[in-house]
């Protein structure tokens, strides 16, 4: 019994030492995250997916974007869009309604330019 007891200290000691018991957002580094909305971001599951997929649509959009000489625009509306999204703190709603709008946005754009 004390020698399960250890094993299942130890495995949990390294699981978290290794840092495989986090989210990990696509977009940033979760060990550097200071801001209320990149913990959000970083302790959801759901919304580190979401982080995931902006990460994918901004690349595909930043692709099209440099095909049109827009990668600049394309670049201020992202760092507003971070500012909003900033501005929503540890609220999962607010989080996840920033970040299913700016998706989508990014999606039309890659697909339709």
């Amino acid at each position: 019994m004390i020698r399960n007891l250890a094993l299942a200290v130890l495995g949990t000691t390294i699981v978290l030492a290794t840092g495989f018991g986090e989210a990990q957002a696509a977009s940033f580094n979760c060990r550097t995250a200071t801001l209320a909305a990149e913990q959000a971001v970083c302790t959801g599951p759901h919304l580190s997916r979401l982080d995931e997929d902006l990460s994918f649509w901004y690349g595909r959009a930043k692709q099209r974007a440099g095909y049109f000489d827009q990668t600049s625009w394309l670049r201020r509306g992202q760092r507003n869009w971070l500012a909003e999204r900033n501005s929503c703190g540890w609220d999962r709603g607010c989080l996840r309604q920033a970040y299913r709008e700016r998706i989508e946005w990014l999606r039309n754009y890659a697909e339709h330019v």
